[in-house]
């Protein structure tokens, strides 16, 4: 799993998931401004968005983004993501469920 923070500019190594952590992109609240939220998505799900970033410059496959602004079709990729109520939580290793978080993502796609 990756993390990927409001996607910022980065070198976004190929994974099995992406943790989006959205504020700056995060959806419109209720009431205005903005909900930050966390989005565990399967890469697959965000690999058209990134194919154009792909680099052969590393070991493994990798896409390297542009440093001074991410592009807008990346951001509006992003801000499309649907929440999946699955969220980032501070848990001992002993306690981490990865099959039941898997399936849990998997259900909700």
């Amino acid at each position: 799993m990756v993390v990927w923070p409001d996607a910022i500019s980065a070198l976004i190594p190929e994974a099995d998931y992406l943790m989006v952590l959205r504020d700056e992109l995060a959806p419109k609240a209720f009431l205005g401004g903005k909900k930050k939220d966390q989005i565990l998505v399967p890469f697959d799900r965000l690999r058209p968005v990134l194919e154009p970033y792909r680099t052969a410059d590393f070991s493994l496959p990798a896409y390297k983004l542009p440093v001074q602004r991410v592009p807008e079709a990346v951001r509006a990729g992003i801000r499309d993501l649907k929440a999946t109520g699955i969220t980032a939580e501070n848990l001992p290793v002993d306690r981490v469920l990865n099959a039941e978080i898997v399936a849990k993502v998997e259900q909700r796609l």
